[in-house]
């Protein structure tokens, strides 16, 4: 009978000890939230240094909006769960909190033996043939993550070489592009035009522009928001050649001021 009773104030003792637990979880998850603060600085912090989704919806079935590479800074906005409210580039969606980190990550350089770094900064410019586009990983392999992609004319800044890769810097993202899809110290590029130049997408009847593959009605490769901002790689007649967050492509000359 004694044993009885000791093992009945046990199982109350666990009981009341769970429901404690679960009466505090609540406190101890907002607390958790509340490290974050609306308008911080993350960053993506990725395994393997693989590109990061921003996803419509705080799922891993949400539809993908952009897609982001490692050491990519987001503001953060708001939680929901394991998934973060941001906004990046133009994009406001979610991303998995786990592969966000507050201070941002170090770069991984390569680790063959043939590196040198340049004094200063040179200027050089992507050469690719037609539509093709010249890549920018992040580190210097095809077998890391891509960082961006850029068509013939880009401007780059070039810090160092790395056996036959470029240490370079496109529009504010830094990695490394095959040595053979660039040219120091002139033009590579075939268009001509004003390269480098800032302009302003407008759209008094929407809220996007299409960013096409091609001049005239080419494939849409992306959807630039009114009031963003891209970077002119050559201009045409009607068309300009432009570069927003690393994808490159045509826009009406009627949407850019």
């Amino acid at each position: 009978m004694q044993c009885l009773f000791r093992e009945r104030r046990v199982r109350a003792g666990i009981i009341a000890a769970l429901a404690l637990l679960l009466a505090c979880a609540p406190t101890l998850l907002a607390t958790r939230a509340l490290a974050l603060s609306n308008g911080q600085t993350l960053y993506v912090n990725t395994p393997s240094q693989n590109v990061l989704h921003m996803r419509k919806t705080a799922s891993t079935s949400g539809r993908i909006i952009a897609s982001f590479p490692y050491r990519q800074a987001v503001v953060y906005l708001s939680r929901s769960g394991s998934w973060y409210r941001v906004k990046a580039a133009g994009y406001t969606g979610y991303m998995y909190g786990a592969y966000l980190s507050s201070s941002k990550p170090g770069s991984s350089q390569s680790s063959s033996s043939s590196s040198s770094s340049y004094s200063s900064t040179q200027t050089g410019y992507v050469t690719i043939s037609g539509n093709n586009a010249a890549r920018l990983y992040a580190k210097a392999s095809e077998s890391s993550a891509v960082l961006g992609r850029y068509l013939d004319g880009v401007k780059v800044g070039v810090q160092g070489k790395t056996g036959s890769w470029y240490r370079v810097t496109v529009f504010g993202k830094s990695g490394y592009m095959k040595a053979s899809n660039v040219t120091i110290g002139s033009s590579g590029g075939s268009s001509g035009g004003s390269s480098g130049v800032s302009r302003v997408v407008v759209n008094n009847h929407g809220t996007y522009v299409n960013l096409r593959m091609s001049a005239g009605e080419g494939q849409v490769v992306a959807k630039v928001p009114a009031g963003a901002t891209v970077q002119v790689v050559s201009s045409l007649k009607y068309w300009s050649k432009v570069n927003y967050y690393g994808i490159t492509g045509y826009m009406s000359n009627e949407y850019l001021r």
